[in-house]
């Protein structure tokens, strides 16, 4: 079964494989498309939950992350074992050199 994670905004039950052929339906069978605003926050939200929906997918990001944070505390370690190493203090307020 093919996944269609955007269904008919009206809650007629019909579904489909992306926003442009619901907003066909809608405007074929409904005599508009759904409001914008309304429209753009759940268009959002149906994009995430397919996306997390997709098997896999949050583990994989989790994995990336990961690679990511070892990647740069292997860049960090280099660096001061070279003397290399730049600490950077937050400035609150102003110009550190007040």
């Amino acid at each position: 079964m093919r996944n269609r994670p955007f269904a008919c905004r009206y809650g007629c039950g019909s579904a489909y494989n992306d926003s442009g052929s619901r907003h066909t339906h809608e405007k074929k069978k409904h005599g508009a498309s759904f409001p914008r605003a309304r429209a753009a926050e759940e268009e959002e939200a149906e994009t995430n939950a397919a996306v997390n929906a997709i098997p896999g997918y949050q583990q994989q990001q989790q994995v990336q992350q990961q690679q990511q944070m070892q990647q740069l505390q292997q860049v960090q370690q280099q660096q001061m074992a070279d003397g290399r190493m730049v600490y950077h203090i937050p400035v609150v307020g102003g110009s550190a050199y007040n």
